[in-house]
This record gives structure tokens, sequence and C-alpha cells, in this order.
């Protein structure tokens, strides 16, 4: 009954809508994919001072828990590793949601080498992604797309996060895109491995390193650039 009310369906991933298709009959119905979308961040060269900037910028029950499991060993094999971590249910108006985390917040204010803060906004995020050199995401909460992945390829970050739900295809560029275990230990020592890898790249500033970042950013702001992404919404409009 739903279903008949509505005369298009748009989905925001190849993935969202296979999911719904498999599930529900679209058999003769208007369907679109018409992927999440940013305005591509403005930036040229990715700098390096020997720090490598890890960053987190998403809600926290989805993966940071993960995240705090492994920095300190990260942090304890290399001093030149840093994380900043932008993470709140108050983002949503969830305050009292939000309470749950508040020992992993404190665990993370407590940690060396890390920097915690509640939710700021996306203009400055998107300006920490332009100093920062890796989005670390064990992600753990299956998505449809990935808004925090795709600005952060626009900035120039590696990716390091798993083949879960959309991420498959949202970072089908990464270098570091692992396959995803509901198995919490595995998880854990699998995004290390990878993590570690990742700085390694980035502490080598190889040209292949400095490729795969335009590869990223290329990727980031052609398929997923707002421009395009209102011109695909008039042509779905204009045809009812």
């Amino acid at each position: 009954e739903m279903i008949n009310r509505f005369s298009h369906f748009v989905f925001n991933s190849d993935y969202q809508k296979e999911e719904f298709c498999n599930k529900f009959d679209f058999k003769g119905r208007n369907i679109s994919v018409i992927k999440n979308s940013i305005i591509p961040i403005e930036m040229k060269q990715k700098k390096y001072d020997g720090k490598v900037n890890l960053i987190y910028h998403t809600t926290p029950h989805r993966g940071l828990e993960l995240l705090s499991h492994c920095f300190p060993k990260i942090s304890a094999e290399n001093d030149k590793v840093h994380l900043k971590v932008f993470s709140s249910l108050k983002i949503y108006g969830w305050d009292e949601k939000d309470k749950v985390f508040e020992l992993l917040y404190k665990k993370l204010k407590d940690m060396k080498n890390v920097e915690y803060f509640s939710n700021v906004s996306n203009e400055e995020i998107r300006d920490e992604l332009i100093n920062s050199h890796i989005f670390a995401y064990p992600n753990i909460w299956p998505e449809s797309s990935c808004l925090a992945a795709i600005e952060a390829m626009s900035a120039k970050n590696l990716l390091v996060l798993p083949n879960l739900a959309a991420l498959k295809e949202t970072g089908s560029k990464s270098k570091f895109l692992y396959d995803f275990t509901d198995n919490v230990t595995e998880h854990i020592n699998t995004f290390q491995k990878q993590l570690n890898l990742a700085i390694e790249y980035v502490q080598k500033q190889s040209e292949d390193y400095k490729s795969h970042l335009s590869e990223l950013k290329e990727y980031a702001d052609k398929n997923h650039n707002l421009d395009e992404y209102l011109k695909k919404w008039e042509q779905v409009l204009l045809s009812k």
C-alpha cells in the first residue's frame, strides 16, 4: 500500500536500491539513484610536516569504541600519530542518548595524542579535513551512503574502513578497504593492521601515495558533486 502512494523512488546509492528491490516488488516502478553529494573541498597539495593526523568525524555508535581500543597501541608505537575526534549524538538533538557515550568520550579526552570535540559545524569539519591525512572509520553500522567518507576523499584523506553495506560502494577506490566482520576482536585487529599500513603510506610520501590522493579527490568531486546532484533531481521532478 505504501509503495502504491508514490510515483517515483529515489535511492542514494546502488546498495540502497538493491536492498529495497530485493525486499519489495518495484517492477514497473520509476526508480532513480541519485547519490549523496557535496560541495567539493577546495585544496591543492596535502601538507605533511612529519605528523600523521587521523580524523573521526561522525556519530559515536558507528565504530568509535573500536577506534578507542586501537589508537593507544598505535600511538605507543608511533608518537608522530595524532587523532582528532568530532563525535556526539547531540548533532541529532539526542542529548539523553548521548549520555551513554560519556565514558567513551572521557576515555578519549584522557588519551595521549587525542583531541576530542563534540559536534561542530560542517564548515569546521571541512577545514579540519584539509589538515588531516586519514579518515579512521572502523564502522559497525550499516549505512546507505557515507557523506563523511565523501568529504574526506574530497580533502585528500586516505580511507580506512570496512566494506560493510554501502561503504563497499562509497569507499571502492580506497587502498585500505577491508572485509567486515561482526566479530569485534577480529574487526579491531584487522582495522589496526590496515590503519598501520595507511600511516606508513602517509609517512613514505611516495608518488604513488600522492597519485592515490588525487584519485580519491577526483572520484569524490566527480561522482558526488552537488551541481550534478541538483541537475539529476531537476530531471526527476520535471519528468512528472
